[in-house]
């Protein structure tokens, strides 16, 4: 399916970004003389992208990765989007491209599903770096709770390298 110039201001759907989104959506619409029009979904009614966007849907909370995909596909016909800024399930959203591409909707985001799932874990992203060029890699530890967060937190801060 090609790109419908009729659907005019083109569609933009964010879905469940972080506050990077935000700052993303005013970008565009400083920079741009083209009209646009962003649709944003979370599970968090409190997203703070939620206040730059035209529209904004509730994502369901407890759903399979397949069943993502199809929420998303029958997000993009029942919303005319033109291009998918994913963010919640990318590696399984970018395997599944072409269902995306049938329907005429371009996904902005890397679509080497290897990488993808690389850059998509912290810890596998620190690895892959670890590897290749170690020095840019900071002090890190990955917490899996609150105790554990507080133990790191002490443990890094001691090192004197900036605590995120």
């Amino acid at each position: 399916m090609e790109y419908r110039k009729d659907k005019i201001p083109m569609r933009i759907w964010f879905n469940h970004w972080f506050s990077t989104a935000y700052h993303l959506i005013n970008m565009i619409k400083l920079d741009s003389s083209e009209e646009y029009s962003f649709i944003g979904t979370s599970t968090n009614p409190s997203a703070i992208y939620k206040t730059v966007c035209n529209e904004w849907c509730d994502e369901p909370k407890e759903i399979t990765a397949p069943e993502y995909i199809n929420f998303c596909t029958a997000f993009c016909i029942r919303h005319n989007i033109d291009i998918f800024v994913p963010r919640r399930y990318l590696t399984e959203i970018i395997n599944n491209k072409e269902k995306f591409s049938k329907l005429g909707v371009k996904l902005f985001a890397n679509t080497n599903p290897e990488l993808v799932e690389i850059l998509d874990d912290k810890q596998k992203t620190y690895d892959f770096f670890e590897e290749r060029i170690p020095e840019i890699v900071p002090v890190f530890k990955i917490a899996h709770s609150y105790n554990e967060f507080c133990e790191y937190y002490e443990e890094v801060a001691k090192t004197g390298s900036r605590v995120c």
